[in-house]
């Protein structure tokens, strides 16, 4: 069936359907690349023709051959494209060779080949997207590609409820070198857009297609700063074993070359390969990440608890749960059917208030205490910049806590005042109840000031 049904009948079916035809975009394109690249064939052609010594009818006849060509290729001149064709265009192109780039990777083993195939197919669902729907769909996908695999956000849930480390461990390591790998292809694309497009699309296509990719690589940047920031030690590994596995590979290249040439015997050659996995072998090692979070050393890095006893430091400590928050991820002021409030042992955090403004807070600061006091009423949207390190702590422990240093209490119910003071004066703002009050004349003498 397969042989003598489907494979006679297949050819004709792909000429009835009219499969194996450029569409008129492919052809404008097709035209086009004829012209850039026959050009400079044609000077090439004149150049062989001097050195060599090759008459002059010789090369007219060459000549014409390509004028006949270019000729014929010049009734789809790429301005026939508008705009947005070409910048769909270029993308596919771009997004092409990126596919090329991730499998040559797979095949070199620059990185773990677990991690080369996933970019792999994250490159081929970029390029489906780019067909599918040209600029837009690229920046949709750009923020697809940036979203935490479903194995990373399981992992992590586990992390939550049962403490479990060694998966999520992993998967930070493999989001790190994937987010490594993509950033190194992707200076490498602007390149050969910046390189190769001109020519073919025009200057103004090209200029947008960069751009959209330079805001590919901002994203990819503060993704990898984050980890950077709060694992220095694996960044330095992931950096060495990157520049290592491509000096692997060059150095693989480097001896086949010489032995097609006849340069070594295929003995020397083999023994060659052997010392270079030997070398080399270390770089498969990867260290772990430690992510393991001891309330009794994080609460050592908020401020508020300073001047503590080292009892007291540690009963609190008992009082408190570690936290991980990813970048992006929305930090929950509800545990269970309890509140809670946070401390920012290491990272930092964007909270939304009511006003429509944001605050940042970073190492050493809280928030979420203002609704752990009793017959206030607040709800802040909360979410992580970095790799935050937090230490969680629900109302019962919140209210254990305070009786337990009066110091403490002080510290934190004096920034739980001056929040709920400012909360009240915008919510007297909202409701009416209070006006915006005008500022005074400064034009009048100075002694006027105080008649009021």
């Amino acid at each position: 069936m397969t042989l003598f049904i489907n494979g006679v009948t297949l050819r004709p079916l792909i000429r009835r359907l009219r499969l194996n035809q450029l569409s008129p975009i492919e052809r404008t394109i097709r035209n086009q690349a004829l012209i850039v690249a026959l050009e400079g064939l044609q000077e090439k052609t004149d150049e062989i023709a001097r050195n060599e010594n090759i008459g002059a009818e010789a090369n007219s006849r060459i000549r014409a051959v390509f004028n006949t060509t270019l000729a014929s290729a010049n009734d789809g001149q790429i301005r026939q494209l508008t705009q947005d064709e070409r910048v769909a265009v270029g993308l596919a192109i771009v997004a092409a060779r990126e596919e090329e780039m991730f499998f040559e990777m797979l095949k070199t083993q620059i990185v773990d080949w677990r991690i080369a195939e996933n970019l792999l197919a994250r490159a081929e669902r970029m390029s489906d997207a780019v067909r599918a729907g040209g600029l837009a769909g690229f920046e949709a996908a750009i923020v697809t590609d940036m979203h935490y695999s479903l194995s990373f956000r399981i992992a992590l849930r586990l992390y939550y409820l049962f403490g479990i480390q060694g998966w999520l461990a992993r998967e930070i390591a493999n989001r790190f070198m994937s987010l490594m790998s993509k950033r190194s292809e992707a200076q490498h694309l602007i390149v050969f857009a910046e390189r190769e497009l001109p020519p073919l699309l025009g200057n103004e296509a090209t200029g947008v297609i960069v751009q959209a990719h330079r805001q590919r690589l901002e994203r990819l940047d503060g993704a990898l700063q984050a980890l950077n920031l709060q694992y220095p030690s694996f960044a330095l590994w992931l950096q060495e074993s990157y520049l290592g596995r491509t000096a692997r590979v060059l150095e693989r290249m480097r001896y086949r070359d010489m032995l097609s040439q006849f340069l070594i015997s295929g003995e020397v050659y083999a023994d060659l390969i052997k010392q270079i996995e030997h070398r080399w072998a270390y770089i498969e090692k990867r260290p772990a990440i430690d992510i393991a979070m001891s309330a009794d050393d994080l609460i050592k890095r908020v401020p508020v608890f300073e001047g503590l006893a080292p009892e007291t430091l540690h009963a609190i400590a008992k009082l408190l749960k570690p936290r991980l928050a990813v970048p992006g991820q929305e930090v929950s002021m509800q545990a269970g059917r309890s509140r809670a409030m946070y401390f920012v042992a290491s990272g930092a955090v964007v909270v939304d208030l009511p006003d429509g403004s944001t605050i940042e807070l970073g190492s050493g600061e809280f928030f979420g205490e203002i609704s752990l006091f009793d017959g206030y009423d607040f709800e802040a949207r909360v979410r992580s910049l970095s790799y935050s390190q937090l230490l969680m702590l629900q109302t019962r422990e919140f209210n254990e806590m305070l009786e337990r240093d009066p110091a403490l209490r002080e510290k934190i119910e004096l920034v739980a005042k001056q929040r709920m003071r400012a909360l009240e004066v915008w919510r007297q703002f909202e409701s009416g109840e209070r006006q915006h009050e005008p500022l005074p004349d400064l034009s009048r003498p100075q002694g006027s000031l105080g008649d009021g």
